[in-house]
Parts: C-alpha cells; sequence; structure tokens
C-alpha cells in the first residue's frame, strides 16, 4: 500500500509581487494564501485582489499547473463588480496528482486586457518521487553497439526497441511517434520508417519486422518524440515535450565502429549551432539584437503598455498596436483621466480635471439651499397656474384657476339589459391633471374619463368625483333605469312544395314551386335555398325548374335578424308524364289557403301562368286560377284582353 503524505499542513501566504522581464521587483494588487486540508483531502485557497475601483467591473482566471508549467489541470474563469477597493475569492480545489503545485490568479479588466497576476507554490503528497517532469526513454532489448542480424538469426528474431515515458501529468493527452534512419544521428540523414504520432503511452518494435530495412556493416538511428496535445481553439495543436536518439550497426563488431558522441549546441536558433553534434553540451548562444535580455528568437511583438485594452502580457517588442479605453467617451483614455470639480459655477472648480469625483462646492447666499447659480425666479406656488416647478424665488406672479366643475354625459340612460352606457366626464376649471372615479352602482369602478359600462337589468345611481392636482373635488350623478329584455320566440317554420308544373323554358323536364313558413326568431328573415342541381336561390316563396327527370335533395337555411339559424331538407322527385292535363286545377280551404295544389299545363296561356305564379304573390295567383275555372265553364280567358 502506497503512503501519501499531504504537505503544505500550514497556511502559506504569497503576497503580491512579481518579476519583470528585466529582473525588478514591483508591487502587485493580487496576494494568495493556500492551506492543505487532510479531513477533506483538499487544497483551500483565498485569492485577494487589491487596490480596485469601487463600482467597476473586472474578470478573473485563477489556474493551477504541476511540474508542466504550460499545462493547466483546472481553470476558473469569472468577473466581479467591486463594492470597495479589495475583493476576495475563496475556494477550494482537490490536486488529481502528487507534486510541488502552482496555483496563478490574473486580474482583468472589462476589456479583457491583463491589469496584474500572481501565483503561489504548493506541495501535494508524495514529492520524493512525483517531482520529476515528462522523461521520454528509448529500451533496446538486448542492448548493443551492434547487431549481426545477417549471420545470427536467433538473435535476428529476438531483438526489439521500446519507446515509453514517465512521470506525465494527469489529464493530459500525448502521443508518441519513432523514425529509423540511415546514418548516424538525424540530420541529412536517409529517413527510411516509421510511425505516428499516435497515442500509445509504450510502443514496442522487433527488429525482425524491419528486415528488409536492414543493410549489412551499416549504421542506423532510431529517434523518439514525444508530443503533448493541447486543444487551442478547435483544433488539436502538438507540442514537443521531449526526443531522443539511439544510434547502432548492423554487422559484426568491431568492424563497424559507431560514430564517436559529438557534442555542441544542438539548437538550431543558437547562432553557434551545430548540426554534427550528437550529444548538446549546453554551449548554445543566441543573439539578443535589441539588449532586452530576450532573444532575438523569442521575441513577441504586441503592445507591452499595461494601461492599453489590448496589452498583451507575453510581448518583448512593442509593435506600436496600442489602443486605449474611453469607457466615458470624453477624448480622454482612462487612465490619463483627472478626478476633480468640472463645474465651473462651482467655487472649487479645477481647471485640469477630466472626470467629475462630485466634490465641487457650491455658494448659496440667500440660504434657501439652492446654490446661487441655480437660482430661478417664478411662481412657486403649486396651487397656481402659472406654477414653475422649477422657481426657487417666489416673484410675486402667481394666476390661480377657477372653481373645478363636473358633469357627467351618456349617450342613454334607460334600455333593455344587459346595456351597454358610453360615459363621458365633462370637467371645466380646476389645475389639471385629473383623478376621475365612476362608481357604476353595481359594485364596478372606473379611472378613465370616457368609460363604457355594461348594466344587468335594475336601477342604478351612477357617480362621478373628480379631483385636481390641488386636491379640489367636484361631483355629479344621474339615474340608469335598465329593463328587462323581450323574450324571442325561438326561431322555427317549415317547407313544402307545389305538385310537378310544366316547364317554362323550353328542354327542361319539370318545375316546383317551393314555399318556406317561418315562426319565432326576429325578422327581416334570409332564406338561402340549394335546389339540389347546383342552382340556389333566395325569398321565402320560389319556382325552379329542373333540367332532368331524376330525385334531388333540396335544402334551405334561413337566418334571422340576429344570426339565428335553421335549416330544413327534403328530396323531390321530377318524373316523366304520359298524358298531362290540359287544364290548372286547385282545390280552396278555409282562410283562403291553397292545398296540395296540382298544376299540369301544355299550353302556351299556362306556361303563362306558370310565370306569373313566380313572379307574384299567393293572392294573385288565386285570382289567376279562379279565372281560369270560369274559363272551363265557357266563361271569356285571362288571355283574351
Amino acid at each position: 500500500m502506497a503512503i501519501v503524505t499531504l504537505l503544505l499542513l500550514v497556511p502559506h501566504t504569497v503576497m503580491g509581487e512579481s518579476n519583470t522581464r528585466d529582473g525588478s521587483v514591483v508591487a502587485t494588487a493580487i496576494s494568495i494564501t493556500t492551506s492543505v486540508d487532510e479531513v477533506e483531502s483538499s487544497l483551500e485557497y483565498e485569492i485577494e485582489f487589491g487596490e480596485l475601483s469601487a463600482n467597476m467591473s473586472y474578470n478573473y482566471q485563477i489556474w493551477f499547473t504541476r511540474v508542466d508549467p504550460d499545462f493547466v489541470h483546472e481553470r476558473i474563469q469569472n468577473s466581479f463588480t467591486a463594492e470597495d477597493n479589495v475583493h476576495t475569492i475563496s475556494s477550494s480545489w482537490s490536486p488529481p496528482q502528487d507534486g510541488p503545485w502552482t496555483i496563478h490568479a490574473e486580474l482583468l479588466n472589462d476589456y479583457g486586457a491583463a491589469i496584474d497576476s500572481n501565483t503561489g507554490l504548493f506541495d501535494w503528497g508524495d514529492l520524493w518521487n512525483n517531482s520529476d517532469s515528462v522523461q521520454l526513454n528509448i529500451s533496446p532489448e538486448p542492448e548493443l553497439t551492434h547487431y549481426d542480424l545477417f549471420e545470427n538469426e536467433s538473435l535476428r528474431e529476438n531483438v526489439s526497441v521500446t519507446f515509453d515515458f514517465a512521470n506525465y501529468e494527469s489529464g493530459a493527452d500525448y502521443k508518441l511517434r519513432w523514425k529509423l534512419y540511415r546514418g548516424i544521428g538525424i540530420n541529412d540523414q536517409e529517413f527510411i520508417v516509421g510511425e505516428g504520432p499516435s497515442s500509445w503511452y509504450s510502443r514496442s518494435v522487433a527488429f525482425s519486422s524491419l528486415q528488409n530495412y536492414w543493410e549489412n556493416n551499416t549504421n542506423f538511428t532510431i529517434a523518439t518524440w514525444l508530443y503533448r496535445v493541447d486543444n487551442i481553439g478547435d483544433q488539436d495543436v502538438l507540442v514537443e515535450i521531449d526526443s531522443k536518439n539511439w544510434t547502432f550497426a548492423i554487422g559484426k563488431g568491431p568492424e563497424i565502429i559507431i560514430a564517436p558522441i559529438v557534442q555542441g549546441c544542438m539548437n538550431p536558433n543558437a547562432n553557434n549551432y551545430n548540426p554534427q553534434a550528437t550529444v548538446d553540451d549546453g554551449s548554445c548562444k543566441f543573439d539578443d539584437t535589441d539588449g532586452d535580455g530576450v532573444y532575438d528568437y523569442l521575441e513577441i511583438e504586441g503592445c507591452m503598455d499595461e494601461n492599453a485594452t489590448n496589452y498583451n502580457l507575453e510581448a518583448t517588442d512593442d509593435d506600436g498596436s496600442c489602443e486605449y479605453s474611453d469607457q466615458d467617451g470624453d477624448g480622454v483614455f482612462d487612465h490619463l483621466e483627472v478626478e476633480g470639480c468640472m463645474d465651473k459655477n462651482a467655487t472649487n472648480y479645477d481647471l485640469n480635471a477630466t472626470d467629475d469625483d462630485d466634490s465641487c462646492e457650491y455658494a448659496d447666499q440667500d440660504g434657501d439651499g439652492v446654490f446661487d447659480h441655480l437660482e430661478v425666479e417664478g411662481c412657486t406656488d403649486e396651487n397656481a397656474l402659472n406654477y414653475d416647478s422649477e422657481s426657487t424665488d417666489d416673484d410675486g406672479s402667481c394666476e390661480y384657476p377657477p372653481l373645478l366643475r363636473a358633469e357627467i354625459v351618456s349617450n342613454q340612460t334607460t334600455g333593455e339589459g344587459p346595456l351597454s352606457i358610453q360615459f363621458s366626464a365633462n370637467i371645466s376649471g380646476g389645475v389639471a391633471n385629473y383623478e376621475i372615479e365612476w362608481v357604476f352602482g353595481d359594485g364596478e369602478i372606473s379611472n378613465l374619463k370616457n368609460p363604457t359600462h355594461v348594466f344587468a337589468p335594475g336601477v342604478y345611481n351612477v357617480a362621478l368625483q373628480v379631483r385636481d392636482s390641488r386636491n379640489s373635488t367636484a361631483m355629479d350623478s344621474i339615474q340608469i333605469v335598465v329593463e328587462e329584455p323581450e323574450i324571442v320566440e325561438e326561431l322555427s317554420g317549415y317547407i313544402s312544395h307545389s305538385a310537378q308544373l310544366e316547364p317554362i323554358t323550353l328542354g327542361m323536364a319539370g318545375a316546383l314551386e317551393f314555399t318556406a313558413i317561418i315562426t319565432g326568431g326576429v325578422a327581416p328573415y334570409t332564406f338561402a335555398w340549394d335546389f339540389g342541381d347546383g342552382n340556389t336561390a333566395d325569398g321565402d316563396i320560389v319556382l325552379h325548374e329542373y333540367s332532368e327527370f331524376k330525385t334531388y335533395a333540396v335544402k334551405i337555411r334561413i337566418s334571422d335578424s340576429e344570426n339565428r339559424e335553421i335549416e330544413y331538407d327534403l328530396d323531390v322527385e321530377i318524373i316523366e308524364r304520359d298524358d298531362p292535363l290540359t287544364n290548372a286545377t286547385s282545390d280552396i280551404v278555409d282562410g283562403g289557403e291553397i292545398s296540395d295544389l296540382g298544376i299540369y299545363v301544355t299550353s302556351a296561356s299556362a306556361a303563362g301562368l306558370l310565370l306569373i305564379f313566380g313572379l307574384f304573390g299567393r293572392k294573385r295567383r288565386e285570382n289567376f286560377l279562379d279565372a281560369e275555372r270560369r274559363m272551363s265553364l265557357g266563361g271569356p280567358s285571362i288571355w283574351d284582353d
């Protein structure tokens, strides 16, 4: 069982002090306090941001790194609005692995530009075995300087090389790759074969799998690289962490001599770079043209002014790209603002101030609480018509309004319920604005000037009260009488039709006269006929001709003036007659009504009669039929005139 010791048992505070690139030390406004909670196995930390401006918004970020300073295990980003010049963030965090840790804190302005930063160190768990950086290994088995693969078959089948790494950061993503070169080293040598980058933590390659590439009495170099995979934006970027080379010979020894190790500078950015070197001896020298302590190949151009919104903490050469904030839009950059009294009317006016700090002081000679430069003469009486709310000194010019009056105006006071009445408040005199209250006598009220109210049947006293801005009141009232509504009989009726008639129009099969009888509802009525053959008509009595001998579905929809509706339907059959009658007859019943009317005509005079039936009312049709009966007894015809 592994024993893990939690160190840093007492609080550790790092006060705000950070190093600049030239090695000097500047005071910062950030302090970091850390302590280990052994019970909860967590790190307790407190970040105090100082020297803040009250009511200003700030952003901050806190992140944790271990041995690899470029791999962030946890990052917290947030913002706050400072209530005073200090703001404290307190929280806890549990490191995922043992080792020496660094907590970073950075304060940024509302535009994301860095204002200040600081770091603190703490230890966690077993430091003895967990303080080394990531290490890449090449392990040949067996490890020899030369391998006689062409003469020794057993050796050829049992040689392998393994690539692996240790001391990696928990949560980081790594990739391995390897390459085989012909020659000593990898610079300017012939690449033969390789693999990766791939997500291996360990990779073994058998020499037997490379037998097609071996050449006897030849030097070879196997190189391997370890990369950390960083996600930048939406892309994975490979960052080289470590690399190793191993040179060996294929062939018998000692004829094949491994070239001696060449020490020298292996950094291609150095001015004394030695491409033949196989071991870096630390002798590299680098140019620093501008003498700022940053080597030329490490220079980063950007804005270096901490007051700028695009300040680049990583920049080493200022490229003149700095941009500055002007939050109040007064043309003065925020870091150049000078606070003071900017009002020329104040006794302590500051000509150099760019931001008013509310420190202005003013004279008040008459002691009325209004500064001299703000005094305004006019009427100060709120009850006066010409009251001037801006006036501070009364000049005796006040004028007063006539008496407040209120009158109720309505479009009606009686009617059937429910009764909707439009009221209007006729207001004169007083001082606007007016407060209006209507009491309708049925428990309802309104504050509108022209309300509409619906009353149920009954008697109501409607009252109006008006109050003006001087608190004067005026009242009026009227009586509303609402009667019970008239009861309307339910809409009902029926329809009937005549016997089949000879058609008026040539080529038609037959005709029928339809009658709709309606009771109840509220007149006038509307009638909508559908004769079942695609034709329609309106009216309570209609004559319709059909073109074919068959059965038709007749429908009618009847509506009254209040949109009540009823519908009726019946089927009628038009049949072909072999021996039509030549005279029209009808039976007359009491009351002068025609019942069971049957008319079959073939003469031109009868066709005219049918037309008259359709054009005139029932009474005239009776007169015509009576005249035709007299003609059949020898009397004159209506068509003789």
